[in-house]
This record gives structure tokens, sequence and C-alpha cells, in this order.
């Protein structure tokens, strides 16, 4: 099940998928509290990548007692995720890869209208 006191992703992890070093990346940023802003941008992606995905596709499956919740799957598509915002900006659409990724292993299933 998804922890939203958990971080998924730390810059560590983005320097060891990307090459980038978020610290440097966001040193002109506009962010109040420097010393957490790469916390703080991390976790305002993985905050609106989990709200995405449970607005846009059915989690009925990731229910307390319903284990198809899957960290390593939700952290490799949201390193995706972020490097699509450096990349584009927030702009409120899913990376492709991060939705291949989650679809492969069922956590971006279509919700089904009309009951069928």
């Amino acid at each position: 099940m998804y922890d939203s006191t958990k971080q998924y992703v730390d810059k560590d992890d983005y320097l060891e998928f990307a090459g980038i070093d978020l610290d440097i990346e966001l040193k002109n940023s506009n962010y109040d509290n420097p010393t957490s802003k790469t916390n703080i941008f991390l976790k305002n992606i993985q905050v609106w990548m989990y709200a995405y995905i449970v607005h846009r596709y059915d989690t009925s499956r990731f229910s307390a007692d319903y284990e198809d919740w899957d960290d390593a799957t939700f952290k490799e598509a949201l390193l995706w995720q972020v490097k699509r915002v450096l990349k584009m900006g927030e702009d409120e659409i899913l990376d492709r890869t991060a939705y291949n990724t989650l679809k492969q292993h069922a956590m971006a299933n279509p919700i089904k209208l009309g009951g069928y």
C-alpha cells in the first residue's frame, strides 16, 4: 500500500538513475527553504503522481487487505516523472515511460465506465 509518509525517491536515487545532481539542478530555484528544496521537490512530484493514479485509474487493488501495491514499480515510474518535470516543467501530464511502467505492473488499469 502507498505510504504518504515515505519518500520513494531521494536525490541519490535520481543521481544514480539520470546522472543529475538535483541539488545543483535546483540551485537557482525559488524555494524559501534551500536546505530542503530537493526533498520538497521530490515529495511534491510523488504526491502529485499518486493523486494522478488514484483519480484516473482503478486502484481498488491497492486496498489495505490486497497487496498489489509495488514500491519498486512506483519508484521507477516516479524517477521517470521527475525526469519529465525537469525537462518540461509541471504540466499535469504523466510521463509516457512512467505510465508504461505502471501499466505493465497493473498499477494503471483503466477505470471501467458503465459497469462493464
